[in-house]
């Protein structure tokens, strides 16, 4: 049975893996970005820390786990995203930086694999 928390902090993760896919890449929206980041970047590191202390040690949180970890030590997009600051009126750019960060989620299946677990789970 999963814990409710991990189960609050998956759908978290999602939320932001979906915002960022239905952005419309407008002004301002590197603001947007730059929070969203950093929910992930916060719900991810709660999630393993929570994965570790409840002893979740099931294949699927333990590839969750990996996935996540791997996310938070490859990726760091606040630089990027300052850089950008001053294209913020660039759609393109904006794209192109939150293409950037959906790869990112999506890379070592980590979506899919927040998916799975939750599936798995109801």
């Amino acid at each position: 049975m999963m814990n409710s928390y991990i189960k609050g902090l998956l759908t978290q993760a999602l939320d932001v893996h979906t915002a960022l896919n239905e952005l419309k890449d407008k002004p301002g929206d590197l603001d947007f970005i730059k929070k969203q980041v950093g929910r992930i970047e916060g719900v991810l590191k709660v999630l393993c820390k929570k994965i570790e202390e409840l002893n979740y040690f099931s294949d699927d949180y333990v590839k969750l786990s990996k996935s996540a970890k791997f996310y938070l030590e490859n990726y760091d997009f606040y630089t990027v995203i300052d850089a950008y600051k001053m294209y913020d009126e660039d759609p393109v750019r904006i794209k192109h930086i939150r293409t950037l960060v959906i790869e990112a989620l999506e890379e070592k299946n980590l979506i899919e694999k927040i998916q799975q677990v939750l599936k798995s789970q109801n």
